[in-house]
């Protein structure tokens, strides 16, 4: 039962962050927007739609193919770019370079912590 739990935590987000993904590609001004920024123009344009684009289909993948059996090592690659994700956001406030995200920093650690729960259980399930 635990094992069903864990695997619906993890796709909830999993779901959630290929949305974002190909919004990024097909709607970025509405993904921009989910994430409290504006579209930039020109080669910003194509930084943020690339990078993000492919910050969120790539974990998306990753949370996805880590809940295969043998695979749940993979988990800790998408918790490690979103964990790092929340400290930069965290120190960028304390720098004073952004305003405090603490919506945001909140989400990313819970699923930073659900990640590394995930990948820890479903490999001991994998012995």
């Amino acid at each position: 039962m635990l094992t069903v739990l864990i695997r619906i935590l993890v796709a909830l987000p999993t779901v959630l962050f290929f949305y974002q993904g190909v919004n990024w590609l097909f709607q970025p001004e509405e993904a921009a927007a989910g994430l409290g920024m504006s579209l930039l123009s020109g080669i910003g344009a194509s930084t943020q739609i690339g990078d993000l684009g492919s910050f969120f289909l790539v974990n998306s993948g990753l949370m996805t193919m880590g809940q295969f059996r043998g695979r749940s090592q993979l988990l800790y690659i998408p918790a490690a770019f979103i964990g790092v994700a929340g400290i930069f956001r965290a120190l960028s406030a304390v720098m004073g370079n952004a305003d405090f995200a603490a919506q945001m920093i909140g989400f990313e650690a819970i699923l930073t912590v659900i990640l590394v729960v995930a990948a820890r259980h479903l490999g001991s399930q994998e012995k």
